[in-house]
């Protein structure tokens, strides 16, 4: 409502108690009406005496003032107040758009759903068509149904995947050779290192194969021929492969796969992969070379890696459980890591390669400079678009996957 003295227009704000009823109005004409009205109406009761006019003007001046800063004041609430809100609604608009993306994504995932249930539905009512007249063409029919159904099936798994696991850690770790002594790096604070012992039946070799699993924790797995059968983790008595050392390994999706590795007498095609949710081994399809020091990264149900003892850059395809060979480079210790746009593949003492996000098409991109003839220790850590490894000398290295250089770091 507005202030209707003078035709003011101000907003009505304001009523002063010496009138009743009350009536409201702007800030400008109530400090007007303090003024000029008799000045026992605003002072308590036990101040009626009538002072002398110095009195009464300071009275006056006073409650005007006053007025002055609460009107002030309240101004400046209001103001802060509505910048809060605007605030506030800056950051809903931010929130509903980013809720209507996900319900967009999730209407789209819904209708991929639709037309892979109507392609099975479509299958199944031809093999139900052919069966009693053509049982040849009837049997090729179930086999390409069984595959659709098998791709469904990994599509539904991945539509549950909230948040992807990523294969970062700031923490960098190896064994002490021949020792149950753990060195932990800090990769944020200067690479400075902590040395810790772990309750361990044996000593350990820092060529125990390990990689990342989520907690920010380490799956270590192998050692010493005679005593390379230990899993770290898990229950080393659950169905456990066969004694290996020298292998490496990878976490993807709940599981951890371990490719080749050394026994007590030579090296191995052995492949495996242990449910961490279930506690159980199962056996692949092995490697096509014999393979020790694997290097390996994981994306989108295929494996990237490669060996020390052959020159060959294999992918791993997690639904078929097979090996297609990808490129061939030098014989020796590759470290293999990736981020959001290239893979790489790092020689020791050799050169780096750079593939594309398919890992299909492959170049040279510059000398490694890192030990020539040396083993890989430890894991590969990726860390903020660089890769952390070190070799048997103890060195400590890092890859950086944006100027794409790589560089000696410490003596650990």
């Amino acid at each position: 409502m507005k202030c209707w003295k003078d035709q003011c227009g101000n907003k009505l704000e304001f009523a002063c108690p010496c009138i009743d009823p009350p009536v409201y109005s702007c800030d400008t004409h109530i400090a007007a009406h303090i003024k000029t009205a008799p000045w026992s109406r605003h002072i308590p009761d036990s101040l009626a005496i009538s002072p002398n006019p110095e009195t009464k003007r300071a009275l006056i001046d006073c409650l005007h003032k006053s007025l002055s800063d609460l009107y002030e004041l309240r101004r400046k609430t209001v103001l802060d107040f509505s910048m809060q809100i605007k605030q506030i609604n800056e950051k809903m608009k931010i929130v509903l758009e980013l809720f209507d993306d996900s319900i967009k994504n999730r209407h789209k995932l819904i209708s991929e759903i639709k037309i892979v249930e109507v392609i099975s539905n479509s299958r199944k009512t031809q093999i139900n068509k052919i069966l009693a007249s053509e049982p040849e063409e009837a049997t090729m029919l179930l086999e390409d149904f069984f595959d659709i159904f098998d791709r469904f099936n990994f599509f539904i798994d991945d539509i549950g995947k909230i948040a992807p696991f990523i294969n970062e850690s700031n923490k960098f770790i190896i064994f002490r050779n021949n020792s149950t002594k753990i060195v932990q790096m800090d990769l944020n604070n200067n690479y400075s290192s902590t040395e810790f012992n772990i309750s361990l039946d044996s000593p350990q070799s820092h060529y125990t194969t390990m990689c990342i699993i989520p907690g920010n924790s380490f799956f270590c797995y192998g050692n010493y021929p005679n005593t390379a059968n230990t899993a770290f983790i898990i229950d080393s008595n659950n169905n456990a492969p066969d004694s290996l050392s020298l292998s490496g390994s990878i976490y993807y999706n709940s599981s951890v796969y371990v490719f080749g590795g050394h026994t007590r007498y030579s090296n191995v095609i052995n492949a495996y992969r242990y449910y961490l949710l279930e506690s159980k081994w199962e056996n692949l399809n092995p490697l096509p070379v014999q393979s020790s020091f694997v290097s390996c990264i994981a994306k989108n149900n295929k494996i990237l890696l490669s060996g020390r003892e052959h020159s060959k850059i294999y992918c791993y395809d997690i639904i078929q459980n097979s090996y297609i060979e990808l490129h061939s480079i030098q014989l020796g210790q590759k470290i293999i890591c990736e981020n959001n746009k290239n893979a790489y593949v790092i020689e020791a003492g050799g050169y780096i390669y750079e593939g594309n996000q398919e890992w299909n098409y492959w170049s040279t991109i510059g000398s490694s400079g890192t030990e020539k003839n040396n083993n890989l220790i430890g894991c590969t850590v990726l860390w903020q678009n660089k890769a952390y490894f070190a070799f048997g000398g103890y060195n400590l290295y890092e890859f950086d996957m944006k100027e794409k250089k790589c560089k000696k770091l410490k003596t650990i």
